[in-house]
């Protein structure tokens, strides 16, 4: 899917940075084919909206060292998808098929973390993402399908740390003493 956001730094005194990121998901992956069990999509399928509150804080007066806090809001627009109506979840296999209007469940995120410059383009940062996802709801136009049975499993709740070294080489492009701007990451992430 393709992601269109904008910025805007709201306030940047000494000792902090402020932001907040607007922005819309277009469903431009493919999504899950409903004839192939095997079958797996990239594409959420839907449009979303979404809105990221950004702070830093500089514990030491210095943007090198930070404690970070990130916070989004997601609205997931309904939109129509091919479902499998099959009676029982643990056996997804049945012939009947039926387009049905999908409103997926909104989604929030909270991410505190500490980010420190170590020395030149090199940096550590580790976070911990609190995040949760409500329950879609599901509409059809059979009276006598219990359409619930869609929607379970589609919420959740989650927690995961991640911390890793990054590299940048933006303020040696800026400098003009490299000749492109690019950044590496090796993170490790886990479900707590």
């Amino acid at each position: 899917d393709a992601q269109l956001m904008g910025h805007w730094n709201w306030f940047s005194p000494a000792w902090s940075g402020h932001a907040l990121r607007p922005g819309v998901y277009f469903p431009t992956g493919r999504t899950d084919d409903p004839d192939n069990l095997a079958d797996f999509g990239f594409g959420k399928g839907y449009f979303a909206g979404f809105i990221q509150s950004l702070h830093d804080f500089y514990p030491l007066r210095n943007p090198k060292y930070a404690l970070t806090l990130k916070a989004q809001y997601q609205i997931n627009l309904p939109s129509s998808k091919v479902y499998r109506l099959y009676q029982d979840p643990s056996i997804p296999l049945t012939q009947k098929k039926e387009t049905i209007t999908s409103n997926p469940g909104d989604e929030w995120s909270l991410t505190p973390g500490v980010d420190v410059a170590i020395w030149g383009g090199l940096s550590f940062h580790s976070t911990y993402a609190f995040a949760r996802k409500f329950k879609d709801g599901i509409q059809g136009s059979d009276s006598r399908y219990n359409y619930k049975i869609l929607s379970g499993d589609t919420d959740f709740y989650s927690e995961t740390w991640e911390t890793g070294l990054g590299f940048s080489t933006t303020e040696y492009y800026t400098a003009k003493v490299f000749p492109v701007p690019f950044d590496f990451e090796v993170n490790y992430a886990r479900v707590v």
